[in-house]
């Protein structure tokens, strides 16, 4: 039969643990924080809520929503004017491809009236894809 190994239960100490036996010195880290805090007040402006510590970079909330805000319509914006001229560049397309049949129109004097609307088409669709 194999031998069965046991765990014991690890040795609880008898003094309780504190910051400085585990490696950190809270009076070390709140020293360098007060020698440092007049480097923190040089690069805060009036939009930073906090002046040092845990909130030490946060903005004021209306600056942050404006500028999301801001960013938001811009994409909009942005995608609404790519998703134009992909239109425009897809009716001049479109436009070239029915070209020689509307060409074809010139043969025949009833159908002359279709190159005229084709010129048309092409020239607004230009104008389209431009702006």
């Amino acid at each position: 039969m194999a031998d069965v190994v046991t765990a014991s239960a690890p040795a609880v100490p008898r003094t309780p643990l504190t910051y400085k036996d585990s490696g950190v010195d809270i009076d070390a880290g709140d020293e360098v924080v007060d020698r440092i805090k007049g480097l923190l007040k040089r690069t805060h402006g009036p939009r930073v809520m906090g002046q040092h510590g845990a909130f030490a970079g946060m903005f004021r909330l209306d600056l942050v929503v404006a500028s999301m805000l801001f960013s938001l319509g811009t994409t909009v914006f942005l995608v609404l004017g790519a998703f134009v001229g992909l239109l425009g560049k897809l009716v001049l397309t479109f436009g070239l491809a029915i070209g020689p049949l509307a060409i074809l129109g010139l043969l025949f004097k009833p159908t002359a009236r279709f190159f005229d609307s084709w010129v048309s088409f092409i020239l607004s669709a230009v104008v389209l894809s431009w702006f």
